[in-house]
């Protein structure tokens, strides 16, 4: 089926696009909810492609009556060609949040990209050390913690990364503003969706559901977490170099914590927990997997 609008007068193709941890994933179920509630109206939808070619195919061959993509974009970016990807959709949104929630988010999360399964030394002092920052937050700075994380994972880089990526959105807005509708995270948690439904041309609303295999990306669906974990040696670093980003977002760079620290064990340790497990037990389904695919092709046992 072609790009052209449907009869219902809804733009041909939507796209999303944002940061890690950015909120993609909700605005992506959010407006896909809101086209499905459309009588007769089927929207499947590309969830999180990590190559361009991927995003080409889907708008040529899809079925979908409305085309509609969730891309991260530090992925995206590094490949060449990627804004005359993006120029073929009819609306094209980038939702962002504040820096400094971003970096919380996407530290608790990527854990399980730094350490295998079977590194379970390793990852017991990992959560030993989160545990160590919900119980004491204003004794252990985030800077900490990711020099820690370094030193376990060997990755040097770590605390350049998430700068990088919570300002993504700046850079997009900054360079290429004029084409894309900037969304900010914190308005899809407080259920304000009006500006977007305008620039849409449909209503779209916090009425929405994440499918259960995506479930597992959200932790604590708030705004303003950054308080409880931040200190002035994560100001320096995280903040202070990209102080005209935050402004450029509508961000107060210059802002400190205020009042008592509280870090809930669920978005901390017990989250981090939770993602180590999950990897354990999809690796787990894929080894079983494969044991079964390997006994029905009459092949030897995997050991």
């Amino acid at each position: 089926m072609g790009m052209e609008k449907t009869a219902l007068s809804l733009p041909g193709s939507i796209l999303i696009l944002g940061p890690a941890k950015g909120g993609t994933t909700a605005l992506f179920y959010a407006i896909r909810a809101a086209l499905r509630g459309r009588p007769g109206l089927q929207v499947e939808g590309l969830f999180e492609p990590t190559e361009l070619p991927a995003i080409t195919n889907y708008l040529r061959d899809s079925t979908d009556e409305v085309r509609l993509v969730k891309g991260l974009l530090g992925p995206l970016l590094r490949r060449p060609g990627a804004f005359s990807e993006f120029e073929r959709f009819e609306r094209r949104i980038v939702i962002f949040r504040d820096p400094r929630d971003n970096i919380v988010s996407r530290l608790v999360f990527m854990l399980t990209n730094l350490f295998h399964p079977r590194e379970r030394d390793k990852i017991e002092q990992v959560i030993a050390l989160f545990r160590a920052k919900e119980q004491r937050p204003e004794a252990m700075s985030i800077m900490a913690i990711v020099r820690r994380l370094g030193e376990l994972s060997g990755r040097d880089e770590l605390a350049l990364k998430l700068r990088e990526n919570s300002v993504l959105a700046a850079k997009m807005k900054r360079d290429h503003g004029d084409k894309y509708f900037m969304m900010p995270y914190e308005d899809m948690v407080a259920g304000q969706f009006d500006a977007l439904s305008h620039y849409l041309g449909f209503p779209v609303s916090g009425d929405f559901e994440v499918d259960k295999k995506h479930g597992y990306v959200a932790r604590r669906k708030a705004a303003k977490d950054w308080v409880n974990w931040f200190l002035e040696e994560d100001i320096e670093f995280f903040v202070r170099p990209v102080a005209d980003d935050f402004r450029l977002l509508g961000f107060d760079p210059e802002e400190r914590p205020t009042g008592p620290r509280d870090i809930a064990p669920a978005v901390c340790s017990e989250y981090v927990t939770a993602q180590f497990e999950r990897i354990r037990a999809k690796r787990q389904q894929q080894r079983l997997a494969r044991r079964e695919r390997e006994k029905s092709a009459g092949t030897p046992d995997a050991a």
